[in-house]
């Protein structure tokens, strides 16, 4: 268990991501960090996608923390995003949820430059990250 982890109560599941992060405001919202053998890259999901729902709600009517919140979910259920590729193509993609902890993650992506910013907390690395982490 990390430092950041809390000890889970009975019966609840670990939470989960869909390896990639997210930036935006304004109620628009694009993938970010996509993490390689994450469930958006085995979907096919790139860096900067555009995100136009997520289970059937608009991103039009969301706020970073409704995204934030409705990306997260326990591991192993299922989240439904509908993205506009960098390409112009529309999709919806079912994602399972992974265990995001810095436990399941390969050491290289541990890294301060890695995909997903895992890494000790320090000045350098704060002012370098300029959005959610997913």
């Amino acid at each position: 268990m990390t430092m950041t982890e809390r000890p889970l109560k009975p019966g609840e599941a670990k939470e989960g991501g869909i390896g990639a992060g997210f930036y935006g405001e304004a109620c628009v919202f694009f993938l970010s960090s996509v993490s390689t053998g994450s469930p958006c890259d085995l979907a096919g999901l790139q860096d900067d996608d555009q995100i136009l729902e997520i289970d059937g709600i608009p991103a039009s009517k969301l706020r970073e923390a409704d995204v934030l919140r409705l990306l997260r979910g326990p591991v192993g259920s299922k989240v439904q995003l509908k993205i506009l590729s960098g390409f112009g193509l529309e999709q919806v993609v079912d994602l399972e949820r992974i265990d995001i902890s810095t436990n399941s993650i390969p050491h290289q992506y541990l890294e301060a430059d890695g995909p997903l910013h895992f890494a000790p907390a320090n000045s350098e690395l704060l002012a370098r990250t300029s959005h959610w982490r997913q």
